[in-house]
């Protein structure tokens, strides 16, 4: 496998007629084969000339305005360099980079080409990327930038055979040909890139322009869709528990990816959508390297052509065509795995090597402290923390780490936490240090900013929830029809997104007016639905400087709730 990936050039678009769909979205005219041959032709030859290391900067929210600009640049003989984000330091420092010769985007912060002037145009006939659209194996297609959410991002490099390799191994593992894909991840990251943008361009499929997160947006993206596919991270598939069972969504495939799934959540979706989700196990670095069905599969199966191994210490040994050349085969990961067999292979993820940690002499694994928390009543999330013991005086390790478990979920006394790990912990691994927070901060990808909870941790004094302060609220009634109209045709239902526009952020300007835009929406729920003439409690609580939280209340129940985390602007 891994020689014939190395050695036969690649082709895209290949299963498209000229007037199949390639991308859609609600109330939006979908895209053509045609309209992005022409799209990318006509952007491709505003790109300056290709040197040997030369890259075009790509970002884009509309996936279809990414993928327009991906083909353009690889057209035009650049590879795509892929930011972390799209914040606007981290897009300054790597367009500095002696080997970025264009950026491309469709936002209001940035210089170079905005691909909205591109993509909004009426399609030529004279001006036509040509096809099929084939690629050297050895070819330089992306650099990818890590999320930094543990360090400084660095540039991870892919060529086609790993890439477009992976992607076409989806298709043919998954039966992915011709499906239609809808994610809530971003297509600038390596899981976004490969199964909402790369599957769909080699299997004959079409992809989602948007990127929804709120419940009734996810379901709404996939409703009429034939072959519906939904790639996501655990932390967005939370949401779905508060759409009601209907038949638009039952048959849905979904992905999962970034982080562990917890069974709680793929026996909801299981439940709900009626087919169980496929949990993918990989990273940046390695590509894919095996899946399985959760909950109702224990161990891990290996991806065709992907061979995997244990060391003596239990870190994972992987043979895959998807590796680096320059990487030695086998390669040793920081998985720690567990063998259940070995023809086939079957395995446990036992989590990361640097998830196991020295306490008092003792080892513990963080991931299995994590798991049993969890299993707490009334315990969503949790995640355990090493910390250096004594660093401040110069003694970062006199008696190994100590450790702190932040928890979202009912508050309990640390001592309750402390009574449920005994029966399963050595008294002196338990973390004697518990923080309620009301969400766990968390990148794109769904991974653990772990930067961001060390700060978390850094600013807090003992085990209470941070305090909320400056508190508003206001009562009102929800007899705007406008609010609901189009949703839904047979019931009408305040949609998630007028709750915050039109009831939310109003009033959060009102009472803070130096807020400006919302950066990020955290911790989102919307869990009873408001119907017209409904008599509402809006509740908002300011913490920190740029994060508020509100809640939506009806006659004491809680219908919707949420953090708005608001761009970084001086006061005035």
């Amino acid at each position: 496998m891994g020689c014939e990936h190395r050695s036969r050039p690649f082709e895209l678009l290949v299963h498209h007629g000229e007037h199949d769909r390639i991308a859609f979205a609600p109330h939006q005219r979908a895209r053509t084969l045609m309209d992005l041959r022409s799209h990318v032709a006509a952007l491709a030859s505003m790109l300056p000339e290709s040197h040997e290391h030369s890259h075009a900067l790509v970002f884009a929210n509309d996936r279809y305005a990414f993928t327009v600009a991906m083909l353009a640049a690889w057209l035009r003989g650049h590879a795509v360099a892929l930011p972390p984000n799209g914040q606007s330091q981290a897009m300054t420092a790597l367009r500095s980079r002696d080997e970025i010769v264009a950026m491309l985007h469709d936002t209001d912060q940035h210089g170079g080409i905005d691909v909205r002037s591109i993509v909004s145009r009426d399609v030529s006939a004279n001006v036509s990327m040509p096809l099929p659209f084939r690629v050297s194996p050895q070819r330089l297609l992306v650099t990818l930038f890590t999320s930094g959410s543990t360090g400084e991002p660095r540039p991870i490099r892919k060529h086609a055979h790993q890439l477009i390799g992976e992607a076409e191994l989806l298709v043919r593992t998954f039966e992915l040909a011709g499906a239609d894909i809808v994610a809530t991840v971003p297509a600038h990251h390596i899981y976004g890139l490969l199964l909402s943008v790369l599957v769909p361009l080699v299997g004959g499929g079409a992809f989602c322009c948007t990127t929804p997160l709120f419940a009734d947006a996810i379901a709404e993206s996939l409703l009429g869709l034939e072959t519906p596919v939904l790639v996501s991270v655990p932390a967005h598939l939370r949401v779905l528990e508060v759409l009601e069972p209907q038949p638009a969504t039952r048959g849905v495939r979904t992905f999962s990816s970034g982080a562990p799934l917890p069974d709680v959540v793929a026996s909801m979706l299981h439940e709900r959508l009626r087919v169980p989700p496929i949990e993918l196990l990989g990273s940046t670095e390695t590509g894919g390297i095996a899946w399985r069905n959760a909950p109702e599969m224990p161990f891990w199966i290996p991806l065709p052509g992907i061979r995997v191994g244990q060391d003596p210490t239990g870190r994972m040994l992987l043979d895959s065509p998807f590796l680096a050349s320059t990487e030695p085969q086998p390669f040793t990961c920081a998985d720690c795995i567990e063998l259940v067999s070995s023809e086939p292979t079957r395995f446990r993820h036992m989590g990361r090597a640097d998830d196991v940690v020295k306490v008092a002499g003792k080892r513990v694994s963080t991931l299995a402290l994590e798991h049993r928390l969890r299993t707490i009543e009334g315990i969503e999330e949790a995640v355990v923390i090493a910390l250096p013991r004594n660093a401040s005086q110069g003694d970062p390790d006199a008696r190994g780490q100590r450790l702190a478990a932040v928890l979202v979920g009912r508050e309990r006394p640390s001592s309750a936490i402390r009574a449920a790990l005994e029966p399963w912990f050595d008294p002196v691994v338990i973390p004697r240090m518990v923080y309620f927070v009301d969400h766990l901060p968390r990148t794109e990808r769904g991974k653990l900013a772990r930067d961001q909870l060390l700060g978390i941790l850094a600013a807090s004094t003992g085990p209470e929830k941070h305090a909320w302060q400056q508190p508003a609220s206001a009562d009102l009634i929800a007899d705007n029809a406008t609010w609901f109209e189009g949703h839904f045709p047979h019931r009408h239902v305040l949609p998630a997104i007028v709750q915050l526009v039109e009831l939310v952020l109003p009033m959060v300007h009102r009472h803070w007016p130096e807020l400006d835009r919302v950066h990020r929406l955290l911790r989102l729920k919307f869990i009873q639905p408001i119907a017209f003439g409904e008599v509402l409690s809006v509740a908002l609580q300011r913490r920190a400087v740029h994060r508020v939280g509100f809640r939506i209340t009806r006659a004491g129940e809680t219908c919707s709730s949420g953090v708005l985390e608001f761009s970084a602007t001086p006061f005035s």
